[in-house]
């Protein structure tokens, strides 16, 4: 039988950040299905992955959601944590997009902007 070598594996120190999106949340719960799922548009977009309270297929208690880098192979902890801040930032830039009462479409535009 052969030994593991554990040396090379590192730890992920940013899995994932608690964020607090409410406008996002009233959009899930209403009843249109395109901006139900614009939360988890615009997390795709920055390659990221949003997940609710007590993880993934749950709901957002207190519109409290978990949001990790899809990508967590591949890369340095530096440059996951940088991708989780920008990512993390440019949602919550669109969470008060919506608050500060744009629409789905208006934010759908400004994500498309954002990646460019």
């Amino acid at each position: 039988m052969r030994a593991l070598n554990f040396s090379s594996l590192t730890p992920l120190y940013a899995e994932y950040v608690g964020v607090k999106l409410e406008k996002f949340n009233a959009l899930m719960e209403g009843d249109v299905q395109e901006d139900k799922e614009l939360l988890e548009e615009v997390c795709s977009a920055f390659d990221l992955q949003p997940r609710g309270s007590a993880g993934e297929h749950s709901a957002a208690v207190g519109a409290k959601f978990d949001v990790s880098n899809k990508q967590r192979l591949g890369l340095s902890e530096v440059q996951l944590v940088q991708k989780m801040i920008d990512g993390v930032s440019k949602v919550l830039e669109l969470e008060k997009m919506l608050a500060g009462g744009s629409t789905p479409a208006d934010v759908r535009v400004k994500v498309q902007e954002l990646k460019a």
